[in-house]
């Protein structure tokens, strides 16, 4: 069903009397209204504990406003309410000082809702902002091994950044996962993204005092459209809070694929249509605040899958990327709560050490092994671990594997 209309004027030219296709009357004068114009959080990045944020309302109504209530929310948690009164004139703005806020590790989202407003407020569906940023201030010693298993996405630590008149940002999926060990990674699909901007995943920020050679690990997958598709991922580290961000390693276009061209559809890659990535990274050794982003640049292609990453002291794999270690190595039941066993497939036979760290890279339980050759498992107490994550760490001699541990009790 169609409907069509057609208005002739017979007033404003009584003599053509013109048929209006379109036309607007003039906007009517709203009495009062108060609109939430932006949120201030100090930038994309902060590495402190609290902000200061601030609130722009604009006047969008007819009547000068005296007085308003602007209620802050951390994280979707009322923070403590602003009572402004003064003359805020017709059409007119003014920045107002919120009250400091406590952060959170990874992506947070500040926002306002206005109420209260003198006379009334006529429109409430402006009456609310807001804005997300990255924050870190906490710098891990633990290694970051993270398979994207957990339904939490970004990960507890991570960060998001979704560049605006993109559709789609980074998100887990649970269609593929590395090598097709799992069914989960993080995905971004590109072919969304405008061309020449990104899309930005945040890791934990990480301190690498006593490192000798940190390394960075992960497993990627990416499918171009034609020929023609330039997509770039680069991871990037920054030292100064995400002032400056310097590339450890990038690729592109046709040199980064690992599938065949797709047209038609969003790529689920194959088991065998992964590669592998491993970047040595000496030059931050004893650096104690580094962060670490994937930055996926939009270039006309398909999707860009990134799984398994794993940042540690090198010579460490991680998640599910084990197949490349000289010995096999698992760690089961996982969740786990009064025991857990540790296999071990070893090429040789040789005596090692089995470690169990906490989240602060703290060891909690060392056991000396002597391993035949072949498969060997080992058990471990853990009746005295509270609830938490942990990383189950192993030294052959010829390497260290590490893999992420879940306490439950």
């Amino acid at each position: 069903m169609a409907f069509v209309g057609f208005i002739q004027d017979d007033i404003a030219n009584a003599s053509s009397k013109p048929i209006w296709q379109a036309a607007r009357t003039a906007q009517p004068l709203i009495p009062n209204d108060a609109k939430a114009m932006s949120v201030a959080t100090g930038g994309a990045f902060t590495c402190t504990n609290t902000i200061n944020p601030t609130a722009t309302i604009k006047n969008n109504g007819a009547n000068a406003i005296t007085a308003m209530t602007i209620t802050p929310y951390m994280n979707s948690v009322a923070g403590t309410p602003v009572n402004w009164t003064g003359n805020l004139a017709i059409g007119a703005s003014t920045v107002i000082q919120m009250g400091p806020e406590s952060t959170s590790n990874g992506t947070n989202t500040y926002s306002v809702t206005v109420t209260d407003v003198s006379g009334g407020d006529v429109v409430m569906t402006n009456n609310g902002t807001s804005a997300k940023f990255i924050n870190t201030n906490t710098y891990n010693t633990a290694p970051v091994v993270e398979g994207f298993v957990a339904s939490t996405f970004p990960p507890t630590g991570w960060g998001i950044v979704n560049t605006p008149n993109a559709q789609y940002a980074w998100e887990r999926s649970t269609a593929a996962g590395g090598f097709g060990n799992s069914s989960e990674a993080s995905r971004i699909f590109i072919n969304w993204t405008p061309t020449g901007q990104s899309q930005e995943m945040y890791m934990p920020g990480q301190n690498f005092t006593g490192t000798v050679n940190p390394t960075i690990k992960f497993d990627l997958s990416y499918t171009r459209l034609t020929n023609t598709s330039t997509d770039m991922l680069e991871v990037q580290a920054s030292t100064n809070c995400g002032a400056n961000w310097t590339n450890v390693w990038a690729n592109s276009g046709a040199s980064m694929s690992t599938t065949p061209n797709n047209s038609v559809s969003l790529n689920i890659p194959t088991a065998s249509q992964w590669s592998l990535v491993s970047v040595s990274m000496p030059q931050y050794a004893g650096n104690a605040t580094v962060m670490f982003r994937f930055k996926a640049t939009g270039g006309g292609g398909n999707v860009i899958w990134v799984d398994n990453v794993n940042l540690m002291e090198g010579g460490t794999a991680g998640v599910n990327s084990i197949a490349n270690s000289a010995d096999a190595f698992d760690v089961y039941p996982n969740p786990a709560s009064n025991d857990v066993n540790v296999k071990i497939v070893s090429n040789n036979a040789l005596t090692s050490t089995i470690k169990v760290l906490n989240n602060l890279g703290q060891v909690v339980i060392t056991k000396n092994v002597s391993l035949n050759a072949g498969s060997n498992t080992v058990n471990i107490d853990t009746k005295q671990l509270a609830s938490g994550i942990y990383y189950v760490n192993y030294d052959s001699g010829n390497g260290a594997v590490t893999k992420k541990l879940t306490i439950t009790k």
